[in-house]
């Protein structure tokens, strides 16, 4: 008899879930045994296949993807406005480096030193002490300095190089190729 009882169960529950998703024929039968556990809960048996549940739960996942459509659309905003900030500040240190080197450039003579204030400065024929850690090396040309070169030592910076490495430089420039101090003659 119980097998006759379960299978009438079976059909008739059957019958009931034929207009649901599979998905939700399984909701519809947990649904059906609270129904009948719960006695006079009024619980309803078609909760899960009627389509009032399936309008809820429509909108509530449009209602989601618009809120994470909107979140985005926020963060996209956000960073975009970041980003032209961030040109506005580069811009504007951009200008006052400009501004700043025009402003060196007008102070600066055009050109380097004269062919008179080259032959100012000091020159003299290197001569090593002997000491190897002692040994000088030309900053233009990355030689090392040896003994008999002549050599020049710029007056105000003291830093020393081939006499020929310096000239040229000099030629097209007034501040020492080192340090960047202004040569005074």
């Amino acid at each position: 008899m119980s097998n006759d009882d379960d299978a009438t169960a079976k059909a008739g529950l059957h019958e009931q879930t034929t207009g649901c998703l599979p998905v939700d024929q399984s909701c519809f039968a947990l649904s059906r045994l609270s129904y009948r556990g719960g006695g006079g809960r009024g619980s309803n048996p078609h909760a899960c296949c009627s389509t009032t549940s399936y309008l809820e739960v429509l909108a509530i996942s449009f209602a989601s993807l618009l809120v994470i459509l909107f979140v985005l659309c926020v963060i996209r905003c956000y960073l975009m406005r970041r980003a032209a900030n961030r040109v506005t500040v580069v811009a504007a240190a951009a200008a006052a480096a400009a501004a700043a080197v025009v402003s060196v450039t007008k102070k600066r003579p055009p050109g380097g030193l004269g062919e008179d204030g080259i032959a100012a400065l000091p020159k003299f024929e290197y001569r090593s002490t002997g000491d190897e850690c002692d040994r000088w090396e030309c900053a233009i040309c990355l030689c090392v300095m040896a003994d008999g070169e002549v050599a020049r030592q710029l007056p105000r910076c003291m830093h020393l190089f081939h006499r020929g490495c310096v000239d040229k430089w000099l030629v097209g420039h007034t501040t020492c190729p080192v340090c960047r101090g202004e040569v005074v003659v």
